[in-house]
């Protein structure tokens, strides 16, 4: 399984088009551990990724940001930890109900797959 973190952002084009922008959690201190010092400092720089302003390394801001959710204190919620800094610069609320551990699971039953099936 792959946990993924992955955001939506809006053109401002007359058609709208959505873009998703996926991203693998930072690293991590053990195999289903929490956020290294690298995966936290990963984190804090999707901040200026995503900042909106035109530029080839930089990105749309999301308007929307979905992380995979656990519910297992072994896995720390790495993914919700990498979408944090990110989610509260722009001030808006990661949606865990796709996750592994969720009630909402999604269609195929939460994971990855769950995750996919919200896009």
């Amino acid at each position: 399984r792959l946990p993924l973190v992955w955001l939506m952002a809006t053109f401002a084009a007359a058609d709208s088009n959505d873009t998703v922008y996926i991203i693998r959690h930072g690293e991590k201190t053990w195999a289903a551990g929490c956020l290294s010092p690298a995966g936290e400092a990963r984190a804090h720089n999707l901040v200026s990724v995503f900042n909106g302003e035109p530029a080839p390394d930089h990105f749309l801001k999301p308007k929307a940001i979905f992380a995979n959710f656990y519910n297992d204190v072994i896995d720390c919620e790495r993914c919700k930890e990498t979408a944090t800094p990110l989610a509260d610069a722009l001030n808006l609320t990661i949606d865990l109900s796709y996750g592994t551990g969720a009630g909402g699971m999604g269609g195929a039953g939460g994971g990855n797959r769950g995750a996919a099936e919200a896009i």
